[in-house]
């Protein structure tokens, strides 16, 4: 995504790492999006990701293609199921 500002950031409950666009891996394209890893996470474990600093102009946020209210704006929140190693 063209314009994400700099002061971007995901941070997550499961082991405070904060990801910014400086220690992501991929250019942000469609083709090669922005990507960041958490390593042996265990089986069940609940990770609540929370966005900010997102605002550009001309997007409006979405989370799965679902507009957000502002209280629920940039985060997400995932289980890890057994066995598995994206999301």
């Amino acid at each position: 995504m063209k314009g994400l500002p700099d002061r971007f950031q995901i941070t997550n409950t499961y082991n405070g790492d904060v990801f910014t666009l400086k220690n992501a891996s991929g250019t942000g394209t469609a083709d090669d999006p922005y990507r960041w890893t958490i390593e042996n996470v265990p089986d069940k474990t609940e990770i609540i990701f929370t966005e900010s600093d997102y605002d550009v102009t001309g997007y409006d946020v979405t989370i799965n293609g679902q507009a957000t209210t502002d209280a629920e704006a940039g985060t997400v929140k995932v289980t890890i199921a057994e066995n598995e190693t994206a999301i």
